[in-house]
């Protein structure tokens, strides 16, 4: 008896460590950046942009079928396509080809990437962007299942503990470099930056895996999502975990149309 108060003393301790410092709970991949060397490669991307540059842009936002979408694009376009995880990326493909990509997957990066990339130069309308989207609860599952595989975080944390952790530091994606954290877990409208929604072509990732919508190109075969993660429904979840998900992520609600739990309204 004595030993199992113990260890759960341990866990709850373990636990307050992860929401009072999430950073502790994160294996990262960050890129130090030169900010002077950043800029000098952004100006030489720069120098490739044309007026009649309309680039097909997947926006690849974690835990969203985006795999799937992205090896689409790459089969479609073949060497005019350019899987973009950070800006050394592009400066590779304009060097080797003297020419911007004909298509993009910016890889859980903000669209603001290209904003800071050609500034003003670049019309936002002169960019096919499109996007997949996906349920928070069951996008939640899957980033919880996918982050306990790759040691972003510790195995014995609950998912309502890293919920607390998200919701005591909401995180944002970055704009510039592609990092391996708790940023996976931002809102998914973050990821459209200051970029206008009307501007994005959305496409829910059940309407694809049914076959109700297609990917905006010429792609003749069934879209298979790839790289899955066991994701949680809603209804497996407890109470507090998806008041908890509702709560953080209550602009992905609103902004995709995906409905609250039907008993939400009975507990407010």
């Amino acid at each position: 008896m004595i030993r199992h108060i113990v260890s759960r003393s341990r866990e709850s301790a373990r636990n307050e460590i992860a929401l009072q410092l999430p950073n502790l709970l994160v294996k990262s991949q960050r890129y130090a950046h030169d900010l002077r060397g950043w800029a000098r490669e952004a100006e030489e991307c720069a120098d490739f942009l044309q007026d009649d540059w309309r680039p097909t842009v997947f926006l690849h936002i974690p835990k969203c079928g985006g795999t799937s979408a992205a090896n689409a694009l790459a089969s479609h376009f073949g060497e005019r396509y350019l899987h973009l995880k950070r800006l050394p990326d592009l400066v590779e493909f304009t060097r080797r080809t003297g020419r911007l990509p004909e298509a993009i997957t910016l890889v859980h990066l903000t669209l603001d990437f290209f904003t800071a990339v050609f500034g003003a130069r670049l019309s936002p309308d002169n960019l096919k962007v499109f996007t997949t989207t996906r349920d928070p609860y069951a996008r939640f599952g899957s980033l919880f299942h996918y982050m306990k595989r790759h040691r972003f975080i510790p195995k014995r944390i609950s998912p309502e503990h890293l919920l607390k952790a998200l919701q005591a530091r909401p995180v944002q994606p970055d704009s510039f470099s592609r990092n391996v954290s708790l940023q996976f877990a931002a809102p998914q409208s973050s990821y459209f930056g200051e970029w206008r929604k009307e501007l994005i072509d959305e496409i829910p990732l059940e309407d694809l895996a049914t076959g109700a919508r297609k990917l905006p190109f010429d792609h003749g075969a069934a879209f298979s999502h790839l790289n899955q993660s066991p994701e949680s429904s809603a209804g497996k979840m407890s109470a507090a975990e998806t008041r908890f998900i509702e709560d953080i992520y209550r602009e992905d609600f609103a902004a995709f149309n995906y409905p609250f739990m039907n008993f939400r309204e009975a507990r407010s």
